[in-house]
């Protein structure tokens, strides 16, 4: 009697078992991915990037991104604001490294950077002798997850357009 309770019970754990087996593997695949105001906002500059700089856009590819800090020095604050654009470029917040194809259908690497107001520019666009490198380089390299998170939602913004 003692034997056939004890294989009931052990029926009803390898049961238990099965089942907490099959929700651990479809949760994931259920999961949404939560992306923040910042990841939403970086993905999208690069998608607008994407669309309206390249001349190839399918070929973006997204190499690097890099948390940087270039804040321009305040010596320059009266010719940005001459230039109406102090607000837009005062503090440079991310660098991407991407690969494209140019106009002879060769691949180059190149990157380009984020202003904190979400504006993008070539490093060609960028005196940095106005700016001062305030970047912590040991913490600015972003993890692959992150870069990967930026991929996929950049893709899909490029496709919206």
């Amino acid at each position: 009697m003692e034997e056939f309770k004890m294989k009931k019970i052990s029926k009803g754990l390898y049961l238990l078992l099965a089942v907490i087996v099959c929700l651990t593997i479809v949760q994931p695949v259920n999961a949404k991915t939560k992306y923040t105001k910042a990841e939403k906002n970086l993905a999208y500059t690069l998608a607008v990037f994407q669309d309206s700089e390249l001349l190839n856009p399918d070929s973006f590819k997204i190499k690097k991104i890099s948390k940087v800090k270039y804040v321009l020095n305040k010596d320059n604050f009266e010719v940005y604001a001459a230039c109406g654009i102090l607000d837009s470029y005062r503090t440079i917040t991310w660098k991407v490294d991407y690969t494209a194809s140019n106009a002879y259908g060769g691949n180059v690497r190149e990157s380009v950077y984020v202003t904190s107001t979400w504006n993008y520019c070539s490093e060609y666009d960028i005196d940095f002798e106005d700016y001062t490198d305030k970047t912590s380089y040991a913490k600015s390299s972003k993890s692959k997850s992150f870069v990967k998170k930026i991929k996929k939602l950049t893709s899909k913004y490029y496709k919206e357009f």
